[in-house]
């Protein structure tokens, strides 16, 4: 097995938390195998962005050997990891007798589900997800074509090959990654209290907009900073510290007419005009 260390900066991961994404050489764990796991967690304070890689099919144990001390424990964020990458993850783990340890599952895919229609998707594929948001790739290969070229790999070692391969999986983790920023992905929408606030009116101008948050006994007003996404407006919370009276784990996310509450680092909103 050879661990190829990236180079990552600037990435707000927490010691507990593991990006995770793997390759295989087919669908099936019972007749398929590992041949590359793609992380970033946090050693030591230190940020690591490793590729687990196998240089011959022996190497998938070591590989699963070295995962499970760096996962236990730890949050796993994934893009369609619970249906996917940890169910094979520990179907393969199990032919070998080895022990998957305990682990909190953060599965991207669940909230980009329920904000399919929203965004106007086809589907929720990673891809789907990067074009939308207009996260650039350089690699051209889906996985399942991708299997040839490490088949061919095993025969001849060509080390332009292995770049493909490594660069394939390299973009998953990193773009993963750049998804995690995007709260209203990370977070499902959950709760529609915040402390019996609602939001009374927002006005957009060019880069701010004014909040007006309303209870039975008093209206507050927060100014917070916009971002423009195509029909999507993000207003950039300030976490709300200076208003004490709101829940400052709580965060607001307005879609569409419907105001909805959750713990997100957005407030979203869709459309043109003041009044929601």
């Amino acid at each position: 097995m050879e661990i190829i260390k990236n180079s990552i900066k600037n990435l707000d991961i927490k010691e507990d938390e593991v990006i995770l994404d793997i390759e295989t050489t087919g669908l099936s764990a019972k007749y398929s195998a590992i041949y590359m796991i793609g992380l970033i967690y946090k050693e030591e304070k230190k940020l690591k962005f490793e590729q687990l890689f196998a240089l011959k099919k022996e190497d998938e144990y070591e590989i699963l050997f070295t995962l499970f001390k760096i996962i236990k424990d730890k949050k796993i964020i994934s893009y369609n990891g619970d249906s996917f990458d940890m169910r094979f993850i520990k179907e393969r783990a199990d032919i070998y007798g080895l022990d998957c340890p305990k682990y909190t599952s953060i599965d991207l895919i669940k909230p980009a589900r329920k904000l399919k229609t929203l965004l106007g998707l086809t589907d929720v594929k990673l891809k789907t997800i990067e074009n939308y948001f207009g996260y650039d790739r350089e690699d051209e290969f889906t996985g399942g074509m991708l299997i040839e070229l490490y088949y061919a790999f095993l025969e001849n070692f060509d080390d332009k090959l292995k770049q493909v391969i490594l660069l394939h999986n390299y973009e998953d983790v990193l773009n993963l990654e750049a998804l995690i920023d995007n709260s209203e992905l990370r977070e499902t929408i959950e709760s529609r209290i915040i402390n019996s606030y609602f939001i009374k009116d927002v006005v957009l101008s060019n880069k701010h907009a004014r909040v007006i948050l309303k209870n039975q006994t008093e209206e507050i007003k927060i100014d917070v900073p916009t971002i423009k996404h195509k029909n999507i407006t993000l207003l950039l919370d300030e976490r709300f510290d200076s208003e004490p009276k709101i829940n400052k784990k709580k965060y607001i996310i307005a879609v569409d007419n419907e105001i909805i509450y959750s713990n997100i680092y957005f407030i979203i909103r869709v459309g043109g005009g003041t009044q929601i």
